[in-house]
């Protein structure tokens, strides 16, 4: 079970820094109030606020550089 938890845990740092890399993003808290029969809940979260893509990203995704030969394998 711990080395199950050390790879889950190596694979989110892996991938926050892959998608660090690769996006331009933050974060903010948010805090939803609900009322049930009368309770009032207070659930604090966190979300996105703002969300871009690097530029080199999009330019690799959609280059217009490829051949024929390469959008027929899409």
């Amino acid at each position: 079970m711990i080395e199950a938890l050390l790879y889950a845990k190596e694979a989110h740092r892996l991938r926050t820094r892959l998608f660090q890399k690769n996006f331009i993003y933050t974060i903010g808290q948010h805090n939803d109030i609900i009322g049930d029969n009368g309770e009032i809940i207070q659930k604090r979260g966190y979300g996105l606020k703002t969300f871009h893509m690097q530029r080199s990203v999009a330019t690799g995704a959609w280059s217009n550089n490829r051949g024929p030969s390469d959008l027929e394998s899409i």
